[in-house]
């Protein structure tokens, strides 16, 4: 009973820590999300949207990065730099791959939108398949910066081979895409939940796959030796 005790509090704490990661680096974000319950027409809610999206490369990214990059250091208990250090040092050293990263992000994201606004003028077809690539899009991008807090590589050599860790291992991809769906569906009915535990969470569940997807890959090479 204690062991399962102490399990239960080291994942709360381990939540709280990449969600305080990520709140300290994107403040801004819950300041705009907190500006919507103010807002008092369409045009203000179109301002905040707008500003939202503009700030994923120079915000949102390296914010989630670092919220990453808290999430690795929970599963590495030898990692040797305290929690702060972990922050700092992850934002600060990979601001400008996460920078790149959001960039290519955002452009998935405008192609998306614009292949739903022109398609979808021709039935329902072009309107929900930018919506799936858009949201497959959205994992693929959280992986990839997963993959950017744990190893050092080339830009494009993180899409590449994030993109085919992902499709070698369907189920963890899955298991991974419903894990995180249900926090956020949970955390959506209580915006405090929303703003201070989903992020955490999901880091962790994005973290702990991408681990097992890692793992299973040098599983298969060191059995072919």
């Amino acid at each position: 009973m204690l062991r399962h005790s102490s399990v239960i509090t080291k994942w709360i704490f381990g939540i709280l820590q990449s969600t305080g990661a990520w709140f300290i680096t994107n403040f801004i974000y819950i300041l705009l999300v907190l500006n919507l319950l103010f807002v008092r027409n369409i045009a203000e809610v179109n301002t905040i949207i707008v500003t939202a999206l503009a700030l994923i490369p120079f915000v949102l990214t390296p914010g989630i990065l670092a919220a990453f990059a808290s999430a690795r250091r929970f599963f590495n208990e030898s990692n040797a730099l305290s929690y702060w250090q972990t922050i700092r040092t992850a934002y600060t050293t990979n601001y400008r791959l996460a920078m790149k990263t959001g960039f290519v992000y955002l452009a998935g994201l405008i192609i998306c939108y614009a292949s739903y606004i022109f398609y979808g003028q021709w039935g329902i077809m072009g309107e929900i398949i930018p919506m799936i690539v858009a949201f497959l899009g959205t994992f693929l991008y959280l992986f990839i910066l997963a993959y950017e807090s744990d190893r050092e590589e080339q830009f494009w050599h993180y899409w590449r081979n994030g993109f085919l860790l992902l499709i070698r291992h369907p189920m963890l991809m899955l298991f991974m895409m419903a894990e995180s769906g249900l926090v956020v569906y949970f955390c959506h009915f209580l915006l405090p939940l929303l703003l201070f535990v989903a992020p955490g969470a999901v880091a962790l569940i994005v973290m702990y796959f991408y681990r097992q997807c890692v793992q299973a890959e040098e599983h298969k090479s060191r059995g072919r030796r």
